[in-house]
């Protein structure tokens, strides 16, 4: 497999949320893998973290397997819905479904925190907390944080959506998934000061509205975290975009000006004039020292090849190698453009 040539920088992979739909995030990190992209920082909230968390561990192809056992099998993993089990989230009790069986069964047993602790990759996991609607930040680089009931806590907490999944408990508060925050993962790369990130997405930016009701407690609740990640993602992307056009406009406002000063010029208002803007200068290039151009590539599906439901066909192995292979398509053919751009 052919490896990226440009000077790529410090490099951040961003993880955005989907439930099953992070199939699609699997097979793009599988390519980028195969492309020998290595990055130094992974951020990552909901499903988005548990992909990041066996990426950044090694644990690619042991994550391919565990998406079609779960697909198959989503009792086993996933669902614990026993009568009594509605009755009490009906009437008190926190939720529908236990996150047990992921916690234990895919998370302890198969991930090996051990492994992401040891792993050169920093991994920041993003969840909420629920008292407060503010971000909770863990990391494989947070000595506090690098046991295995820690992270596997974090990764679970990061992929609860409410009432559906049970809250995980820190400190006294309730922490839940981390897509519920205001801020996308995107934002936590550039301050890391990754210089190329990838952002990559399970669901397509923009999409048609779906002529059809949510009728179950799980479809409400996940279509809401849905939309919800959805107009985060494009805000942060547009901020991204508007930042880096701001520095294009500076420099080249900053070569102008700095030919201006280059000049002999004769009349002592010319002269002060110039020293003038000498000052403005100096001034913004120490503002805009703190801002940094961010190459920024986003993956994500094709609308067209994505399927007009969210879930369409996902919860079986067939639904989830198809996504997984279209994550990987796409990838392997957006990365192809970025070796040869004339292409």
């Amino acid at each position: 497999m052919p490896k990226l040539h440009h000077n790529l920088g410090k490099i951040g992979i961003v993880l955005s949320g989907g439930s099953l739909r992070g199939a699609f995030q699997v097979g793009v990190l599988k390519a980028l893998h195969e492309h020998r992209i290595v990055p130094a920082y992974v951020v990552g909230s909901s499903v988005g973290a548990i992909n990041g968390a066996a990426f950044a561990a090694g644990k690619m192809d042991l994550l391919y397997k565990t998406y079609q056992e779960i697909a198959d099998h989503p009792e086993k993993y996933v669902y614990n819905m026993s009568i009594f089990r509605v009755l009490r989230a009906l009437f008190g009790g926190p939720s529908f479904l236990s996150n047990a069986p992921l916690r234990n069964t895919v998370i302890i047993e198969r991930l090996n925190i051990q492994d992401l602790v040891s792993s050169p990759i920093k991994l920041d996991i993003i969840t909420t907390d629920f008292q407060t609607g503010k971000e909770v930040i863990f990391s494989n680089k947070i000595p506090e944080h690098q046991t295995t009931e820690q992270l596997a806590d974090a990764l679970i907490a990061s992929a609860a959506m409410p009432t559906i999944f049970p809250p995980v408990y820190y400190r006294e508060h309730q922490l839940f998934d981390g897509g519920l925050t205001i801020k996308a993962p995107l934002t936590f790369a550039i301050k890391e000061g990754c210089d190329t990130i990838f952002m990559l997405l399970n669901d397509p930016l923009e999409r048609a509205p779906l002529d059809r009701l949510y009728r179950t407690i799980y479809a409400i609740g996940k279509h809401t975290i849905t939309l919800i990640a959805r107009s985060v993602d494009k805000k942060d992307i547009a901020r991204a975009i508007e930042v880096n056009h701001d520095i294009a406009t500076w420099l080249e406002l900053r070569r102008g000006l700095q030919t201006l000063l280059e000049r002999d010029v004769p009349d002592a208002a010319s002269r002060g004039l110039l020293a003038r803007l000498q000052e403005i200068l100096e001034h913004a290039d120490f503002t805009f020292q703190k801002r940094r151009r961010i190459n920024l590539h986003i993956i994500a599906p094709d609308p067209a090849a994505n399927g007009e439901d969210e879930d369409e066909g996902i919860f079986n192995s067939r639904g989830v190698l198809d996504k997984m292979t279209l994550g990987y398509q796409t990838a392997n053919k957006f990365l192809s453009q970025m070796e040869n751009p004339a292409s």
